[in-house]
């Protein structure tokens, strides 16, 4: 008998069905903690998680949001964490710098699991190297 086969799904349709909306990456930093208070008060149906090192400071953070906050520890030189978290929404939002130390790994997961990415980066040198290395493969 032949295998079975069967039909790719297509990539949009398992970004729909991600667990978070957006992830802050850095939340715990004054942008971090800005960013997650915004997202908390003008988009409270936005499905979001907040992501760094800590999840003490993680969780302390979320008892200070209204609604149901996502924790997620992830470390920037642990690419196994950050491999899930990317792979948990569909956006990362990079709030942690300096991104020319910080910034490669984050976007390099998120190339790798289709997810979209912005940061606040004023960092010429890393845009032009995130540019340069991953633009075609993100296209």
């Amino acid at each position: 008998p032949c295998p079975r086969q069967t039909t790719p799904v297509p990539m949009a349709a398992l970004r729909a069905s991600r667990e978070f909306d957006v992830v802050v990456f850095g939340a715990t930093g004054f942008t971090g903690r800005k960013v997650a208070r915004h997202l908390a008060k003008y988009a409270p149906q936005t499905r979001v998680a907040l992501a760094g090192r800590s999840e003490d400071k993680l969780r302390a953070i979320t008892e200070e949001l209204p609604g149901n906050v996502g924790v997620i520890v992830a470390d920037v030189f642990d690419d196994k964490q950050v491999a899930d978290m990317a792979s948990r929404t569909k956006c990362v939002a990079s709030l942690a710098g300096p991104y020319a130390q910080l910034g490669l790994p984050i976007v390099r997961a998120c190339v790798d699991n289709e997810t979209d990415y912005c940061d606040l980066t004023g960092e010429a040198h890393f845009i032009r190297a995130s540019a340069d290395k991953f633009h075609a493969e993100a296209k």
